[in-house]
């Protein structure tokens, strides 16, 4: 359950919160929501896919093969790539829009990080933000800002229609998992655009292309799925999972539903 609640001296003034600890509360999350920003070290670790949100595409990071299922962290909490979604790292606090239309930074009550006696003060002495504070308030603002613009570039991919289904069907072993409801970059319209289409895209393309290369991360989730599943059936607390050993060639393994 959340609780959140407006940072405030009405609030806050007297509370302290602490660093997030660790990554648990994503353990059921298949999709990371990701901005422009995060592409390049995204790319590297994990397929980027599209989901209608609203009636408008989202840009995520596919975290898992099955719902309700999060590879990326292990059940200690600690997250397994090399790479923390901006999403989940400004946790426990949140972005909302107020009744007039501006950004209020906020907090989950209940995410067991607030605290009456330790910690890191909200507010300082003089019922200003704490430093700490808006430091955390400054990344939240570059996120939402980064949003905007990315979901501006998502739109622009749909509007020329570059946004297509993607029936992702994976083989772990002798079964086959298949993630429903995402969307990839139709790679052959996109190279047959004309000047006409082509040319007011430009600036939108880094999201399309780096959604073509991070297909070959689903080999990845493959291997990861497998892991998961010969340490659960060990019966193994945990798994150490080598993210770069993962990583093969081995490219019979994924369908992406061409033919």
């Amino acid at each position: 359950m959340t609780k959140i609640i407006p940072v405030s001296p009405e609030t806050c003034a007297d509370k302290y919160w602490q660093a997030n600890r660790g990554y648990s509360f994503t353990a059921s999350i298949q999709f990371a929501a990701l901005v422009g920003a995060e592409l390049a070290p995204a790319v590297q670790v994990m397929p980027l896919a599209f989901v209608r949100k609203d009636n408008a595409f989202m840009l995520t990071g596919l975290l898992s093969l099955e719902s309700g299922v999060n590879l990326f962290v292990a059940p200690d909490g600690k997250w397994l790539g090399s790479y923390i979604p901006a999403c989940f790292r400004g946790q426990p606090f949140r972005l909302a829009k107020s009744e007039n239309g501006t950004l209020v930074l906020c907090v989950d009550e209940d995410s067991g990080l607030i605290s009456e006696s330790q910690g890191i003060p909200f507010f300082d002495v003089e019922g200003e933000l704490s430093p700490a504070t808006r430091q955390v308030l400054d990344f939240m603002q570059k996120v939402w800002n980064n949003t905007v613009a990315t979901q501006r570039a998502v739109e622009a991919l749909a509007q020329a229609e570059l946004i297509v289904p993607w029936p992702l069907a994976v083989k772990v072993g002798q079964e086959e998992k298949r993630v429903a409801g995402i969307f990839r970059i139709d790679e052959a319209r996109l190279n047959s655009l004309d000047d006409q289409t082509f040319l007011p895209l430009r600036k939108y393309l880094p999201i399309a292309y780096a959604q073509l290369f991070s297909m070959v991360n689903v080999n990845l989730l493959a291997r990861m799925t497998q892991a998961r599943a010969q340490a659960i059936a060990t019966t193994k607390p945990s798994v150490d999972l080598d993210l770069d050993k993962l990583f093969g060639k081995n490219d019979d393994l994924i369908s992406f539903g061409d033919s």
